[in-house]
């Protein structure tokens, strides 16, 4: 079965203040059972280019500066308007979420008024 411990609560020690009791128990005393799931921690992304999600895996065949002619500049030229830079990086972390990354730092492009939109974005679609 798979077990995860959680912090606070009575603290092991049953009075119900969150405190240890003195008597060596860990603070994380208190289990809950999730059967047969496997419980991990979500991914860290330190580096992902939220323009360039919609370009994953297209390309393959190019030399970097080719790819980057033909996929990159023009898909970063689209980010100057804000309405659809909103859906591209709102659509960039629903996937990075539905992946199980749930820290990431995004990269934007030269367009000031998209960027600002993508913190948007990256902050509504969390909740």
């Amino acid at each position: 079965p798979a077990y995860a411990a959680a912090r606070g609560g009575d603290g092991g020690d049953g009075d119900g203040d969150g405190g240890d009791s003195g008597d060596g128990a860990s603070p994380f005393a208190h289990f809950r059972d999730f059967g047969a799931a496997l419980i991990m921690p979500g991914f860290v992304d330190t580096h992902n280019h939220g323009p360039q999600f919609e370009n994953s895996g297209i390309g393959t065949d190019l030399h970097l500066l080719q790819w980057l002619e033909k996929y990159t500049f023009p898909t970063e030229a689209k980010f100057a308007d804000s309405e659809y830079a909103a859906s591209a990086y709102r659509r960039a972390v629903l996937r990075s979420l539905r992946n199980g990354t749930t820290t990431c730092c995004y990269f934007a492009t030269i367009h000031l008024a998209a960027t600002k939109v993508s913190r948007r974005s990256s902050s509504s679609s969390s909740h």
